[in-house]
């Protein structure tokens, strides 16, 4: 499942930036599909990032860092 979206607004918080976006499209293979036509999410495994974690729909996945110099 891959949703094509189009940037509608960029806000600048500080050091950070909200991304606004419009979904415009939605591609979609036919083997994730159930025999209704929908998404079966069990086949698909999608995960989403949220404040430097990766999540699948029910537990934390993964994380995510950032590197820093060391002081001295």
């Amino acid at each position: 499942m891959n949703l094509e979206c189009v940037l509608r607004e960029k806000i600048p918080l500080g050091v950070h930036h909200l991304f606004i976006g419009e979904i415009v499209l939605v591609h979609v293979d036919r083997e994730v599909l159930n025999e209704e036509g929908r998404i079966d999410f069990e086949k698909v495994s999608p995960f989403i990032y949220n404040q430097g974690e990766y999540w699948s729909l029910n537990r934390k996945i993964g994380v995510h860092g950032f590197s820093r110099r060391r002081e001295g």
